[in-house]
């Protein structure tokens, strides 16, 4: 299946300055016809099946804030310091 820039930026939520850039500078699999990108719809599955990320210490931290005592916990900052309210004039 052949989508479009506006097709691809739509249902995998990409930006088309994003796109466009992506594929001037071959990053992601397009094709040129008659000076318009196509894009196939597997290929661009695939790509981006290969291009997942993934982060080694997210878990480690997720498990420490699980097991943080409430009143140590800053929930508005993700902190585990004490929250402390400042006062205006000290």
């Amino acid at each position: 299946m052949w989508l479009t820039i506006k097709e691809v930026c739509r249902i995998y939520k990409i930006k088309k300055s994003t796109l466009y850039v992506w594929a001037n500078t071959g990053k992601i699999p397009c094709y040129k016809v008659n000076g318009l990108l196509r894009f196939k719809k597997e290929e661009i599955d695939e790509w981006l099946s290969n291009h997942k990320v993934t982060q080694p210490g997210i878990e480690k931290i997720s498990s420490k804030v699980a097991t943080c005592p409430d009143k140590d916990y800053n929930p508005l900052h993700g902190e585990t310091r004490p929250y402390q309210t400042l006062r205006k004039g000290g």
